[in-house]
């Protein structure tokens, strides 16, 4: 009897992209509908893929690279790339037929992710891009209880990285919502991708793009002085570190 996996390393390897695949279907459940069948066709693609008995460890190794990519990509609420979905495609060597129904479905996802708020394409409204720093789409906050206050300060960062890690915590607070939302709220403030640069990293973000990021987890006016100040001072304080100033206090 022929044997899918004769190394217990390539077992565990799949069980472990095969739950990427997993957690990619379950983010899928909240996306646009497009979207939302695109991911779960490449998630169904690659699960096929890692159970064929004839697939080559460099193909399995390969396609769980694919899995994990996809999963990532899920969970910022992205679309996938065109180079990953020809990559799936090519795996799995589909016919003609085949490749294009998948590549007509990553169309319209990109589509469906360009929609304006009114619901129309950009190809009937094009969307114009908001200038640099312009106050981007904000939602209701909900305050904290005044016992329990959870809104994090951004006049406590001191580095780079500390300020980075308070605005994943922002966004947490806002709600979570996905890059996506959070883009679309920006009114072109920033792009998903851009953003999920961003958080992933510890370097200082660009000032424009942290107010509007503010702005589209629903800051005040306050909240985008307070931001806005965290981060010059600690550009002040690479640029000249001798006559930064130091740690400011909330009044």
């Amino acid at each position: 009897m022929e044997v899918r996996h004769p190394h217990a390393e390539r077992l565990v390897f799949d069980h472990v992209s095969l739950d990427h695949l997993r957690q990619t279907n379950l983010h899928a459940t909240n996306m646009p509908p497009m979207l939302q069948q695109l991911y779960q066709r490449l998630a169904g693609t690659l699960a096929e893929v890692l159970n064929d008995v004839r697939l080559s460890e460099q193909d399995d190794q390969f396609a769980g690279v694919l899995a994990r990519n996809l999963a990532r990509d899920a969970r910022g609420g992205l679309v996938p790339s065109l180079k990953s979905v020809n990559h799936i495609i090519d795996l799995r060597n589909f016919g003609s037929e085949a490749r294009n129904a998948i590549l007509a479905l990553h169309k319209k996802a990109l589509l469906e992710d360009g929609k304006t708020a009114e619901g129309n394409s950009p190809a009937s409204s094009p969307r114009k891009a908001t200038p640099a720093g312009a106050p981007a789409k904000t939602i209701a906050q909900i305050d904290d209880d005044k016992e329990y206050p959870l809104k994090p300060k951004p006049l406590t960062a001191n580095t780079p990285a500390e300020l980075v890690d308070l605005m994943r915590q922002l966004r947490i607070w806002s709600g979570e919502p996905s890059l996506r939302e959070l883009a679309r709220r920006s009114c072109g403030g920033f792009a998903p991708s851009t953003l999920c640069e961003t958080l992933k990293k510890d370097r200082l973000p660009p000032y424009e793009l942290l107010i509007a990021f503010v702005r589209a987890c629903g800051g005040s006016e306050q909240d985008v002085m307070a931001w806005s100040s965290a981060w010059r001072r600690i550009r002040m304080a690479q640029i000249c570190p001798r006559d930064a100033p130091r740690q400011l206090r909330p009044i």
